[in-house]
């Protein structure tokens, strides 16, 4: 073999081994690459099927809700209004003082009872709360919280408002009726305060109260069924959702979503 075919034999060789690990190199990449959108698929097909998991649960929700809401109205407001009407009568027709007061008294806290009744199966129906408009809805349960509980309530708006559309604005008012009846629940608060701020391009909502607390080192925020539903839903409004908490000095929820 000559040196110039010894040559070229080497250099043919080099050029194939050179090719050789070219195509190598290409396909692990192509390989990696597939693996990679594979992997994005997948977690993007968990993503759709938690969010609809999630949708689906919120949407059963709300229908117990409104069934709940219609029976309260329909039946028990009924029920406790006709009650309220045999105490008037018994009233008028009380000989002594004192038995007719006590009636009075009692149809009194019978058509206190009523309001209360026929403001929560509202505020329970979503239908209800999209006609109202979110700002009205927040109103009327913080009314229904003042009425009930003797809780002083405070509502505050700021910033240019703007709609987030039905469902969105759906999910907020539960949002914050779900933080609120928390409060109310297990804080024991003298006061809530309930603030929506409309920045540029996100509104931050923020429920406040006086209450308790606890120490989140040793209870989790996120315990229990109402927190799980105030993150899923702060989750399908592509919000942040934070909480803190103090005992002895109150406990907070601020919601951060894009408009």
């Amino acid at each position: 073999m000559t040196e110039t075919t010894s040559i070229l034999v080497l250099v043919f060789g080099t050029l194939l081994f050179t090719l050789f690990a070219v195509f190598t190199i290409l396909y692990i990449a192509l390989q990696k690459k597939k693996q990679y959108h594979h992997h994005l698929e997948k977690q993007e097909m968990e993503h759709r099927f938690s969010t609809q998991l999630m949708q689906s649960r919120l949407e059963v929700q709300e229908q117990t809700l409104k069934n709940m809401s219609a029976e309260m109205h329909d039946n028990i407001a009924q029920m406790l209004g006709a009650v309220k009407l045999q105490l008037h009568m018994l009233a008028a027709g009380a000989a002594d003082e004192e038995q007719r007061s006590l009636a009075n008294e009692g149809a009194s806290t019978m058509r206190d009872a009523i309001r209360d009744v026929r403001s929560m199966s509202h505020l329970m129906n979503g239908t209800y709360v999209l006609r109202k408009g979110l700002k009205e809805s927040i109103e009327k349960d913080l009314d229904r919280i003042v009425a009930a509980h003797r809780i002083k309530c405070n509502f505050t708006v700021s910033g240019p408002e703007r709609k987030l559309g039905e469902d969105r604005e759906l999910m907020l008012f539960r949002i914050i009726q779900e933080s609120v009846a928390n409060a109310v629940r297990h804080g024991q608060p003298l006061h809530i305060s309930v603030s929506l701020h409309y920045g540029p391009d996100s509104l931050r909502v923020l429920i406040e109260d006086n209450g308790k607390g606890f120490d989140t080192t040793r209870v989790s925020p996120a315990s229990g069924v109402g927190m799980m539903n105030i993150e899923e839903r702060a989750r399908l409004l592509g919000g942040d959702v934070n909480i803190s908490s103090q005992v002895n000095i109150g406990t907070s929820v601020q919601l951060d979503i894009p408009v």
